[in-house]
């Protein structure tokens, strides 16, 4: 149950959210296992005529007793929804159930990456053939591998979260755990913190939104539990009869399976609530806290994250001073008028949340490799980079823009670090401007990095921009590193390299238990 309705008045919980999600689940898990009790099991085969026979003798005062006794059991354990939820993401699993249900998820965001990966692939060998023979990508072409880049990229970001190391051992989980890392990361707001307080300043139709799903989800968290549960039952009632009857229990199974998926879909549906929900409204925070807004973006992270660090440990504003000091001008607004022009103001503001602005056409090339590091190509086309345990090393990115760099890159290899990886890019369908504005990530799971995002603008007839940030690798492996560059938030152009990872002392690069790359041990902490 949302945080939000925990005050709810009592009459008002008994509509529709107590009747979806409190009372309907378990009242249906019931009523299939009470009915398999009057057609004679556990004593006998259970009977269908025996079943129809006896419900026809059930009085109103029979049917009022089980009602009331499901709607108290339903009352006494809403509380609990909150854990039944936690329950499907993996939470407190023991470690002989987590450690292979997590081996799954792994390899099924390995098999995620490896689709965007090739989705990349194929996008830079379209464009890049483009090129070559000098004649546009046709419409459909173009659109089609942009598509499915996109696709695969959406899926990744919304089915798992950010970095390996945070992957959860069920599928729902890896869902809930994606909306926590990602929701509100752009504006430096920690969703898992800042969402208990940004709730109660929604606006009615986001709230609504979001209320809707998250119903939705607890409504199918709970059934799948309670079917669970029925079809154990079911199964122990019906195994001393053998036969054709134990197959029954297939049928509470399949309502579980059936609800568990719809729990996974409204989770998808929750998070993109959320997300929303901190777009249009974040700044209503600061309204609540009688605090004055940010001049810019890079303010608001900053405003952001000192927020976060005191609702998340305590830290007092005034001890976590940062490049501003606007946080200590606590103020009143009292009461004033809203002109024209901040209305105008307001409403360009949803406009471009709503809306999402046209690419700019452009060329150049991406770079990326690590000061230092000795670097060889793999058996599969990436470059591979040896590291060591315990040292900071430097990561190096070059973007160059215009025809030049992308027909001749030797300016931007001249920046890199020898071994460096550098791709191409080519974004041929979009508007034509002299600037455009780009986002950098990088991913690289089991390794740390210091400045994982980047934004920057760059002129499209030519530019060169190089930027640095610093890699700790903490432990033996091998592991993957992905530097992606988005254009009006669309996937562009990604580079990937191998990163080996060395011990100094023992001149492994290997777990301490196996010959192969172990990482961390992701059972021990799903988060």
């Amino acid at each position: 149950m949302p945080q939000a309705q925990l005050g709810m008045p009592m009459g008002r919980l008994l509509q529709g959210r107590f009747l979806l999600v409190g009372f309907l689940p378990p009242f249906a898990a019931v009523f299939f296992v009470w009915l398999l009790l009057l057609a004679g099991a556990p004593g006998r085969a259970p009977q269908g005529t025996d079943a129809m026979r006896r419900v026809s003798e059930l009085t109103l005062g029979d049917l009022f007793l089980l009602v009331t006794v499901v709607t108290f059991v339903a009352v006494v354990l809403a509380p609990l929804q909150l854990a039944t939820v936690r329950l499907l993401e993996g939470t407190g699993w023991p470690g002989w159930l987590a450690r292979p249900a997590l081996w799954r998820q792994r390899r099924r965001y390995a098999r995620q990456l490896a689709a965007l990966r090739s989705a990349e692939e194929r996008l830079n060998e379209v464009f890049t053939e483009s090129v070559r023979r000098g004649e546009p990508v046709p419409e459909a072409s173009q659109q089609g591998v942009l598509r499915r880049a996109g696709e695969a990229e959406e899926a990744l970001r919304r089915r798992f979260p950010h970095g390996a190391h945070h992957l959860r051992p069920t599928g729902l989980g890896n869902i809930l755990a994606a909306m926590e890392s990602e929701a509100g990361r752009s504006y430096g707001l920690d969703a898992a913190t800042a969402w208990p307080r940004l709730y109660p300043v929604l606006g009615d139709q986001v709230r609504a939104v979001v209320d809707d799903r998250r119903d939705l989800l607890d409504a199918g968290a709970r059934t799948c539990v309670c079917f669970t549960l029925a079809s154990l039952l079911t199964l122990g009632l019906l195994i001393p009869h053998g036969g054709l009857t134990t197959l029954l229990a297939l049928v509470p199974a399949a309502v579980a399976r059936l609800s568990y998926t719809g729990a996974q879909h409204s989770a998808m549906a929750y998070a993109r609530g959320v997300h929303v929900a901190f777009e249009l409204h974040r700044f209503d925070l600061y309204t609540a806290l009688r605090l004055p807004l940010p001049d810019d973006r890079q303010e608001e992270r900053d405003m952001n994250e000192r927020l976060c660090l005191e609702w998340r440990q305590g830290v007092p504003l005034d001890a976590n001073r940062g490049p501003n000091e606007r946080l200590a001008l606590y103020h009143h607004p009292g009461r004033q008028g809203i002109d024209a022009e901040t209305l105008g103001l307001v409403g360009e503001q949803v406009r471009r949340a709503l809306v999402p602005p046209a690419p700019v056409s452009f060329t150049g090339v991406l770079g990326a490799g690590v000061l230092g590091a000795a670097a060889e190509p793999g058996s599969d086309g990436t470059w591979q980079w040896r590291l060591t345990t315990g040292t900071t090393h430097t990561l190096r990115t070059v973007v160059a823009t215009g025809r030049t760099a992308y027909r001749d890159p030797a300016e931007a290899e001249d920046r890199l670090p020898a071994g460096a990886a550098v791709r191409t890019v080519a974004v041929t369908g979009g508007r034509r401007a002299t600037e455009v504005d780009l986002d950098m990530e990088i991913d690289a799971a089991f390794l740390r990095v210091a400045e994982s995002g980047h934004s920057f603008r760059c002129r499209t007839d030519s530019d060169l921009v190089v930027h640095e940030t610093e890699l700790a690798p903490e432990t033996a492996g091998e592991y993957e590193l992905r530097v992606a560059l988005y254009s009006a938030g669309r996937l562009v152009q990604a580079v990937i390299a191998t990163v080996r990872v060395v011990d100094p002392d023992t001149g492994r690069d290997t777990g301490p238990d196996t010959g192969r790359d172990t990482g961390p041990d992701l059972a021990k902490d799903p988060r």
